[in-house]
Parts: structure tokens; sequence; C-alpha cells
């Protein structure tokens, strides 16, 4: 299991196209945030929309780095399962072989 948290640190001024971002994904994040009943983001000040903005972005990067987790833990089992068929298979015997082809084609 993970133990990394990713933490975003937005930097820089924001102008208005920012502005204009940070306040849309707020309120689609506050939407989101009536039906499971956390409190609403701020996004009065800047400094309100800066750590909103960094909030939402830093869940976000949790999310996916946590299904990358579980996509590389997937991918090892996958790997190390291929590599115990190959191990069982280069033991086996032609006649061996021969019958486990027939029960799996």
């Amino acid at each position: 299991m993970s133990t990394v948290v990713i933490n975003v640190n937005i930097s820089g001024t924001a102008d208005t196209e920012d502005k204009q971002a940070f306040v849309l994904a707020i309120d689609r994040e506050n939407e989101r945030r009536v039906f499971t009943g956390q409190p609403p983001l701020l996004k009065s000040t800047a400094a309100e929309r800066r750590a909103s903005m960094e909030a939402i972005r830093s869940a976000q990067e949790n999310i996916d780095y946590a299904l990358l987790v579980a996509e590389a833990a997937n991918k090892a089992n996958q790997d190390a399962t291929f590599q115990a068929v190959k191990t069982k298979w280069n033991e086996m015997t032609p006649q061996q072989r021969t019958t486990w082809l027939s029960y799996n084609p």
C-alpha cells in the first residue's frame, strides 16, 4: 500500500483567466460538496482561491496516483503469474504440454 501523499503548490500571480478558471473549478467542487456534506471551499480572495485550487488539485492528483499504484500492482501480479506459468511450462515434458493444451485451448 502506498504511503505517498501529493500536495500541489500553485505559484505565480493569477491573471483574469486564471481567476475565472479557479472560480469555475471551485464552483464545480462546491456543487459536489453539497452532496457529500463537506463545507464549501472559499473563493472571495486571491489567497482563498489559491488555497481552494491547491486542495482540489491535490485531491485529484492523489486519486490519480492511487489508480497508478493499483495499476502497477496489477501489472506486477500479472508478470508474476506469467513467470510462474512460464517456469511450469519449461518444467513440463512434451506429453504434459500436449495434455495441458488440450484442457486450456
